[in-house]
């Protein structure tokens, strides 16, 4: 409840809006309302919490109601053509608002299964909501209809959506909002920020925290054809580079991107992004627009939907080659028509985010040691995997029986280096490494730490150092790093690639650098 002080009495002069008195109101003396009696305020909290529950629980049957109408695709046997005809006729909203209200449905579903397990307050949930930033501001478009006092302004680009208050100037346009009262979440972390910074906390995240295949199995698999239905749309709307690289995801700072894209085949320039930190894909334009989709509580059929129906709502005209999974087990079946895999867990879809980016952080590291002909570190979407491969100048001769992806990606020969998180034929996550084609001898050749090991895999083989045994190891970023030099090594040594004159000791190419020891940067 806002400050007594702050309250105006409504009337044609003010039609009552809130800010700050009059000056002419300085010397009126307002009246103090009288303390309501025990019994009274305990009448009226109880009937808070009564009208709250009552909300709770709607709240849940509105998710589940929502989220069975979206995935069971009732339109069709209506006779609807089109989510737009449908929510038009008989709801009297547009298809834009209708995903929005999933996504709130799904985001505060989620809520209430989390607060009735007892694992986080409603006040938590509020402030971690994806329709709630930081700065006290709301970042995502309002789910509910115009009716509301809430007016939803295009955002320009490089700005973020904002909610303006009706009758009140938007900051955007050159006017100032009026000052922020009450508790907003802006106050909430500004004393949280201060809180630990006068107690001098730091905070850790554990390094490589644990991931076994069978905890996260099923999210994974679900997970896996979210970003494969993305991978072909990427695939799709780029412009093709050497080696596919054109085709896998870059990490970001809250999850996987597919980097912008468009233009080259007619569509507006745009990007998808997945966000591991609101579980939420957004796709986003060029011009300012932008769709985003829970990825909470989707079947991959009902997200391949989405995705698609988003990308027409922004004028993107996208068709898939082959709409259906790559190298899985049910590859026959189309992404439209899977509802079997539907399980998103998203404390571990954001440990598959964070242990991605911190791998990604020491490929980082050790492709700085080589000068040569290198791929970027990049997510593979069709494997589910994290690599960065080195280049020979060596040029291959290739059987006419190979497949066109293989040929382009071997084309030359490579020395690979990543992480997977374990599939049926390899239960574990693992660090792992390979020389292609594979030089005589390889298996032979020592790999450091003593816990990796030389793998059969096929007609080859492949050096692999087990995720769980790095955890164990006093310096775990520096065994891993040892890891990948020891096969580097074995590799080039192999294959008779020239080491030293590759060789780029902390990302120096330059000699004369080198030979003066480490430079300040020139910032």
């Amino acid at each position: 409840m806002l400050p007594r002080t702050l309250v105006r009495a409504a009337g044609p002069a003010h039609d009552g809006q809130v800010g700050e008195r009059d000056q002419d109101q300085d010397d009126v003396a307002e009246p103090v309302p009288r303390p309501p009696t025990t019994a009274h305020a305990r009448a009226v909290t109880d009937g808070l919490r009564e009208v709250m529950d009552d909300v709770r629980r709607m709240v849940a049957v509105l998710a589940a109601r929502v989220g069975d109408a979206h995935g069971a695709r009732v339109r069709l046997p209506l006779g609807y053509g089109s989510r737009e005809a449908y929510c038009d006729a008989e709801f009297g909203i547009s298809r834009a608002q209708a995903y929005r209200l999933l996504d709130v449905a799904r985001a505060l579903g989620a809520i209430h299964s989390a607060v009735a397990a007892g694992t986080v307050s409603w006040r938590a949930s509020c402030l971690r909501s994806p329709y709630c930033s930081p700065a006290g501001r709301t970042v995502r478009a309002s789910p509910w209809p115009r009716a509301m006092p809430w007016d939803v302004r295009t955002r320009p680009p490089g700005r973020r959506n904002g909610l303006v208050k009706l009758g009140q100037p938007d900051p955007g346009e050159g006017g100032k909002r009026p000052r922020q009262r009450g508790g907003t979440c802006r106050d909430y972390w500004t004393v949280r920020v201060r809180s630990a910074r006068s107690e001098k906390r730091v905070m850790i995240m554990e390094l490589f925290p644990p991931i076994p295949l069978a905890e996260w199995r099923d999210t994974k698999e679900t997970l896996h054809r979210f970003a494969q239905t993305i991978g072909k749309v990427r695939l799709a709307a780029s412009a093709r580079r050497n080696h596919w690289w054109n085709v896998p995801f870059h990490l970001t700072g809250r999850g996987t991107t597919t980097r912008p894209m468009g233009l080259v085949d007619g569509n507006p320039m745009f990007t998808m992004d997945f966000d591991f930190v609101a579980h939420q894909l957004v796709v986003s334009t060029l011009d300012g627009r932008e769709i985003s989709l829970p990825l909470i509580g989707q079947s991959v059929a009902s997200f391949h939907d989405a995705v698609m129906d988003s990308l027409a709502a922004l004028d993107i005209r996208v068709r898939l080659d082959v709409p259906k999974p790559f190298d899985l087990p049910d590859s026959a079946r189309p992404f439209a028509e899977d509802t079997e895999h539907a399980t998103y867990d998203p404390s571990q879809a954001n440990r598959y985010w964070r242990v991605l980016s911190q791998v990604a952080s020491v490929l980082e590291e050790f492709a700085a040691g080589y000068s040569g002909k290198v791929s970027p570190v990049h997510h593979f979407w069709h494997t589910f995997d994290i690599a960065h491969t080195r280049f020979s100048e060596r040029h291959i001769e290739q059987s006419q029986q190979i497949d066109p992806v293989t040929r382009e990606a071997y084309s030359r020969e490579v020395a690979s280096f990543g992480f997977w998180f374990g599939d049926d034929t390899f239960p574990a996550p693992a660090f792992y490494s390979y020389t292609a084609p594979e030089p005589a001898h390889l298996a032979e050749e020592p790999l450091r730490p003593a816990a990796a090991h030389w793998v059969a895999r096929n007609d080859s083989h492949l050096a692999v150092l087990p995720y769980d045994e790095v955890r164990t190891e006093p310096d775990p970023r520096a065994a891993v790093l040892a890891f990948y030099e020891s096969a580097y090594q074995a590799g080039a040594r192999c294959a008779g690639w020239p080491i030293d004159p590759l060789a780029c000791p902390g990302g120096v190419t330059d000699p004369q650098l080198r030979s003066e020891g480490p430079h300040p940067s020139s910032g």
